[in-house]
């Protein structure tokens, strides 16, 4: 999240004054005119400080943080406005996207979520939020945390299921390059369609016979069984 921030606000022409890291191991090209690890040497006078750290460490990272001038923003889906009430000006700026440092996005394409302590703040996060995207949208925390619960099943919960997809291939010495179209083809299906409309397979026809031969080849994976016995059973509630 802080490696593909950076690189699009620095794209939108942002100045970068500082980054704070856990540490600099393995740092090869630091964001910003310098790079610190010790939040007690934190630059003071930032227009605007992001938090980008795992859910759990934001507010270890509030109370460690100095008193700044600045707007101090996190930018988690799942974690309340109110972690950051220790400094008067505060918001979320929140990029609905899944992120990984080895490769690239376009942020522009993707919503941020927004929220500010403050009618002024609100705006200037949105103003900021315009630099880099097309798609800006004003969440409070109860909606911004249904929004992430939605997203949990929509990329997490499905590349899960990738994952047992190509272990299944692997155990039997088959590639995964076998379903990549399938799940180009269903994300496709996704956009053009509402998701209801575009279910398919055994479950959504009710086609016991194979849901059982499917389950009787899970037979040397219990977990995978029950998870295939349960969202099969989900999906025909659905399609009823």
């Amino acid at each position: 999240m802080a490696h593909h921030l950076s690189t699009s606000f620095s794209e939108a022409g942002a100045t970068i004054s500082q980054t704070v890291r856990k540490n600099a191991k393995g740092e090869k090209k630091p964001f910003g005119k310098s790079s610190i690890t010790d939040l007690k040497k934190i630059k003071r006078d930032a227009d605007l400080y992001f938090l980008a750290v795992p859910d759990d460490a934001i507010a270890t990272v509030v109370k460690a943080m100095p008193a700044v001038k600045g707007t101090v923003v996190h930018t988690s889906g799942s974690v309340s406005m109110d972690v950051l009430k220790k400094f008067k000006s505060h918001g979320v700026f929140y990029p609905l996207q899944s992120f990984s440092a080895s490769r690239p996005v376009t942020i522009s394409a993707y919503p941020i979520c927004i929220e500010g302590s403050s009618l002024q703040v609100t705006e200037d996060l949105m103003e900021c939020a315009g630099g880099i995207s097309k798609n800006a949208y004003l969440l409070n925390s109860e909606q911004r945390e249904i929004v992430h619960l939605a997203a949990v099943f929509a990329n997490n919960f499905s590349n899960h299921m990738f994952t047992i997809a190509e272990g299944i291939l692997k155990d039997h010495k088959l590639t995964f390059d076998l379903v990549r179209p399938l799940i180009l083809e269903t994300a496709f299906k996704a956009m053009d369609m509402n998701p209801v409309d575009a279910q398919t397979g055994p479950a959504k026809r009710g086609d016991k016979k194979t849901t059982a031969r499917h389950e009787a080849l899970l037979k040397k994976d219990a977990s995978a069984q029950k998870l295939y016995a349960k969202v099969s059973k989900s999906i025909a509630k659905h399609s009823a």
